[in-house]
């Protein structure tokens, strides 16, 4: 899911944050993100989001090779 602010993702996405464990990751730049996002998965993690810095493309397009379980 992409939302457009954190104030969407609170409102919006109450559903996901409900359900834990939740891994919150900064991405400084679009290298390795797929594996990170995947480690974590790995991890137990039940949800991933992550904070992309504008001009950044976005989870939709970025390639990654990974998903939540479930989906």
């Amino acid at each position: 899911m992409h939302f457009p602010s954190f104030n969407a993702l609170v409102t919006d996405g109450a559903a996901i944050l409900a359900k834990g464990p939740i891994a919150l990751i900064l991405l400084e730049d679009e290298v390795e993100v797929g594996s990170t996002i995947r480690h974590h998965l790995d991890a137990g993690f039940k949800s991933v989001i992550t904070f992309w810095r504008a001009g950044y493309r976005t989870a939709r397009q970025a390639p990654l090779a990974c998903a939540p379980r479930g989906f």
